[in-house]
């Protein structure tokens, strides 16, 4: 049985930017410290140095017009009117890196946010299979634990094993990780059914946004 995990986004602070960490194809939202835009004038986003959009009101009571937008984000940018927050949808790897917010509303400079986006690729699944070796008197197993999806280059892909005994679940000892595959080697001398033996999967250091597990039960005939 395979169960899904719900993505969840993760943030911390660090210095005076917020690090944010978004799964490919999800949304995220960049924050500011603004409350509530009154007043004619325009904010902005940029990534780095580049302007990604940019919004103008030129009278008190009507909505923020887009006046510029990066092509490579046409579509997937919704900015609040009231506090200048950035949702980016359908998320891409290449969307990773520093964001910063800013403008001028009723001659008021907005307080400058930067934020600093890691998108990670997302674990679709995870498969285990089954090796049996069963002798008279004995049952070997060998699991394998394999992951399906595209986690990006450079993360760090974690296998964890336990252990599902009388409604308990026990953890193995952690080992050193193994890319896209790790192995768990059971032995038992009452060779028939054997605990459940589950799998977690995770890519580093997003914790539960891109996690997955599998579930699996044995029987040694």
């Amino acid at each position: 049985m395979l169960v899904l995990l719900v993505p969840t986004l993760l943030f911390a602070v660090c210095g005076d930017s917020l690090q944010l960490n978004g799964v490919v194809g999800k949304s995220i939202l960049l924050p500011t410290e603004e409350r509530l835009l009154k007043g004619i004038g325009d904010m902005n986003w940029k990534k780095k140095s580049d302007f990604i959009i940019t919004l103008v009101r030129k009278s008190e009571n009507s909505p923020f017009e887009i006046r510029h937008i990066d092509l490579n984000f046409k579509g997937r940018l919704i900015v609040n009117n009231d506090t200048g927050a950035l949702n980016i949808s359908n998320l891409r790897e290449e969307d990773s890196g520093e964001y910063v917010f800013g403008g001028i509303i009723s001659s008021r400079s907005l307080e400058p946010v930067t934020h600093k986006l890691q998108v990670y690729g997302m674990i679709v699944s995870v498969q285990v299979t089954t090796q049996l070796n069963i002798s008279t008197d004995s049952c070997n197993v060998t699991l394998s634990c394999s992951v399906f999806g595209k986690p990006p280059g450079g993360t760090v892909l974690v296998h964890k094993w336990r252990q599902h005994s009388r409604n308990r679940e026990q953890n193995y000892p952690d080992c050193v990780p193994h890319p896209g595959r790790r192995d768990l080697h059971l032995y038992s001398q009452e060779p028939r059914q054997l605990p459940k033996q589950q799998c977690d999967s995770q890519v580093l250091p997003t914790s539960r946004s891109v996690s997955n597990y599998s579930l699996i039960s044995i029987v040694c005939d």
